[in-house]
């Protein structure tokens, strides 16, 4: 962080979450775990980290309200991240509309973390448009790795297959993007799609190793410098990509 000028970071959990815990008990007690560790961690670093708590998918849903109550008690989350598969059958599954409808409620934005990165991530998106999920839980809000994938491209064609509320609709309101692209083709693309206040800076350290040798992070500086030639760096878009949208968003104070 202090290498990048970074000045405040959200951690989170990463793959493949809790999935591979088939015993229920088991998952609630390590996710109250993680999360717990999660706030001693971030608390020894005020104002400067925050995290995203992780879910026990494979428990039964009163369990995993127990873990979204128990996530409330620490002040530093600001959200939670889960696995495109859900209880097991992916996002659109109806069986996980109540856990939805209690994170809009309350207000948690979503990270889903894929293992199929920007494939998965606009097949299970374009999924959840077409069960109208974002009908069912207008509140909810997701956040999307690698800028949404092929959604802000393919988002006309896909709202072609059904009748439900625009596909635009959803982008601008049920959508947050971070802008892990490399470049100012498709940061602008995203940009367009959700608008550009709902679009962050994302880093992916540590999970890709980098080419660089003077200790800079290579996602880091290439998304950084996309985000200048897209909107240039003296500029209010600029400056909310890089920070100011994530401070709003997710309360970052």
């Amino acid at each position: 962080m202090n290498a990048h000028g970074i000045d405040v970071s959200v951690l989170s959990l990463g793959n493949p979450q809790l999935d591979f815990l088939e015993n229920g008990d088991e998952a609630v007690h390590v996710a109250k775990r993680i999360n717990s560790e999660l706030q001693d961690l971030c608390s020894q670093y005020p104002a400067r980290l925050f995290f995203l708590g992780c879910l026990p998918t494979t428990a039964s849903l009163p369990a995993i309200h127990s873990c979204i109550q128990h996530l409330q008690t620490l002040p530093l989350h600001r959200g939670v991240v889960m696995g495109y598969r859900g209880f097991g059958n992916g996002l659109d599954d109806p069986s996980i509309l109540p856990l939805f409808h209690t994170l809009a409620d309350q207000k948690l934005p979503v990270l889903p973390v894929s293992l199929g990165f920007s494939t998965e991530t606009t097949m299970a998106i374009t999924r959840m448009y077409l069960a109208g999920i974002f009908d069912s839980v207008p509140g909810l809000q997701l956040i999307l790795s690698h800028a949404g994938g092929m959604l802000p491209f393919s988002a006309r064609r896909i709202e072609r297959f059904v009748k439900r509320k625009s596909i635009w609709d959803v982008l601008r309101g049920n959508i947050l993007l971070d802008g892990i692209v490399f470049d100012k083709i498709p940061l602008r693309a995203a940009a367009d799609a959700v608008g550009v206040e709902r679009v962050m800076f994302g880093t992916d350290h540590p999970l890709f190793p980098s080419l660089r040798k003077e200790g800079l992070y290579d996602i880091c500086v290439k998304n950084r410098d996309a985000a200048e030639a897209c909107f240039g760096k003296d500029a209010s878009e600029y400056e909310g990509v890089m920070g100011a949208n994530a401070v709003r968003i997710l309360n970052l104070r």
